[in-house]
């Protein structure tokens, strides 16, 4: 069906773009759809909500 696989790192990004409704591309592609939507065009980064259940420093 497809003569090149999709490499797996490209494959992760466009899931991570279309989970979050954004573009995929260069940053000039990106910078382009920022200016015609007006609104952002990157992924938006990983928040977390509640706190680590396993702290990387201790309190003594």
């Amino acid at each position: 069906m497809f003569e090149n696989m999709i490499a797996p790192t490209d494959l992760a990004a466009i899931r991570v773009h279309t989970q979050q409704q954004r573009a995929w591309g260069s940053d000039r592609f990106r910078a382009q759809m920022e200016a015609l939507a007006g609104r952002a065009a990157g992924i938006r980064p990983k928040i977390h909500l509640y706190p680590s259940k396993n702290p990387t420093s201790e309190i003594d």
